[in-house]
């Protein structure tokens, strides 16, 4: 398996800088995807889908990726490389010398015909995540298809200035409606979500003046934006999911251990009862449920609590107590290395939460973009203020501030200002807290947390490879 991020000291390091200008938590999620991003096709696509159905749109949405990783990316990999005036890969068939930045997108969304149909499909469709997240796959079509939204993004101001506003707004209403659908995992799936919706709403921004008025009608039919709530609760039942996955498929815990004691740890796995399990669960990892349990409640609040740090409140789970043995250690030391890399732990709740935040204040912003460019539309002009708008609000319901509004020749500009400053359609918030952040939780249980809770580290732990 190729080298990955460290997940904690990369949030650490973020968490800590005053100047965290975008959504940290995503960061984390694009660094890990790009890590995670093969240079040929990966075949943990194929492993993505445990059974099909043919009723879950995700489904649609794993086979989009594989035709973008088959067919597309080396297309969007020249494209993209020529933009930035990099060198270039080798040049792909059908894209002639000579071909300016438009004309290559237009022949890449020509090559991404196939792949967006899929992702069409998928759209139609019911939408849910199909397995249990796993250290063998670790969501390998996230990846591929956050780029294929990002070519959406910029196809789709490709074709406004080619003339072609209806299919610059149904790519960017293609495009919204998969991200909507498309969060209905834990809280990877979300960022990679959150991610895609921003990079849209930032190009409708850009080219929303030219779009006419019967495009726009492509817009409404965008599912609403989903709560963080079923997010997080797929996040708190993963830790008890996880920890029972990794157990009963140790094989998975290898890379994080020497292979001279391999054999133990397989040894002990195998000897482990389910009441066992139970007991190890309840008395060492059930507390990483905390984090998620306060989460949910916090999300019952009116938006605007959202933002608020998390209070972890009491602790879940027995107290612990010195009954691990050593051989039981090596086993669980690996599985806590595990739920890091999978993003199991908490993954920086506040974030995450004003992250939410910020999209639900965006998407007010983006129905309210939409009132005003009908608006335009029937009076010939933009409106002198929001007062003259019908149907919409002038105060922002969770920041309870007032929308600025200004117009700014052909175009407008529309504000709202949050306790983190002011944002607009495709800006990111700051997600850092003015205060500190205290907590008497451990936020996931180290080798350290162990040594607090009487456990010692024995000569059994296992010596990672990293």
């Amino acid at each position: 398996m190729s080298e990955r991020l460290p997940h904690r000291t990369a949030q650490v390091g973020m968490a800590e800088s005053p100047y965290n200008e975008g959504m940290a938590l995503l960061l984390v999620a694009c660094v890990l995807l790009q890590s995670l991003a093969p240079s040929t096709y990966d075949p943990n696509l194929d492993r993505v889908i445990p059974e099909r159905t043919g009723t879950n749109g995700y489904e649609e949405y794993v086979d989009a990726a594989i035709l973008w990783q088959q067919q597309v990316r080396e297309y969007d990999a020249f494209v993209r490389a020529f933009e930035r005036g990099e060198t270039l890969p080798p040049r792909p068939d059908g894209i002639p010398e000579g071909a300016d930045v438009a004309a290559m997108l237009r022949i890449e969304l020509n090559v991404a015909g196939p792949a967006l149909a899929k992702l069409r499909a998928g759209n139609a469709k019911a939408v849910r995540y199909p397995k249990a997240i796993s250290l063998t796959t670790l969501f390998p079509e996230a990846a591929p298809l956050k780029q294929l939204v990002q070519f959406m993004a910029r196809a789709a101001e490709a074709e406004v200035e080619a003339g072609s506003s209806e299919q610059a707004a149904g790519l960017l209403a293609d495009g919204l409606t998969f991200a909507r659908k498309f969060a209905c995992g834990g809280l990877i799936i979300q960022m990679v979500a959150f991610a895609c919706e921003r990079t849209l709403l930032d190009s409708f921004r850009r080219i929303e003046a030219k779009l006419p008025a019967p495009t726009l009608a492509r817009f409404e039919q965008i599912p609403p934006l989903p709560s963080p709530v079923p997010a997080l609760e797929v996040a708190r039942r993963g830790v008890r999911e996880t920890f029972d996955a990794l157990l009963d498929n140790p094989e998975e815990l290898k890379e994080f251990l020497d292979p001279k004691v391999w054999p133990k740890v397989q040894a002990t796995v195998a000897d482990l009862t389910a009441t066992r399990r139970d007991q190890i669960y309840r008395r060492y990892f059930l507390r990483l449920e905390t984090p998620f349990v306060d989460a949910i409640r916090q999300c019952g609040q009116p938006e605007i609590r959202w933002l608020e740090p998390i209070d972890e409140g009491p602790v879940l789970g027995d107290p612990p107590k010195r009954d691990l043995t050593s051989d039981e250690l090596g086993v669980m030391l690996p599985v806590l290395r595990a739920y890091s890399i999978l993003g199991v732990d908490d993954i920086y709740l506040d974030g995450y939460l004003a992250a939410s935040f910020g999209l639900q204040v965006e998407d007010r912003l983006f129905r309210i973009h939409l009132a005003i460019l009908k608006y335009r539309a029937e009076h010939g002009g933009w409106p002198g203020s929001l007062k003259a708008v019908p149907g919409i609000a002038t105060v922002d319901p969770c920041a309870n501030t007032p929308y600025r509004y200004e117009v700014l020749g052909d175009a407008f500009r529309l504000v709202c200002d949050t306790p983190r400053g002011p944002l607009e359609l495709g800006t990111r918030m700051s997600l850092v807290h003015s205060p500190a952040k205290t907590t008497t939780v451990p936020r996931y249980p180290s080798s350290d947390d162990i040594g607090r809770w009487g456990l010692s580290v024995m000569a059994a732990e296992p010596q990672g490879t990293r």
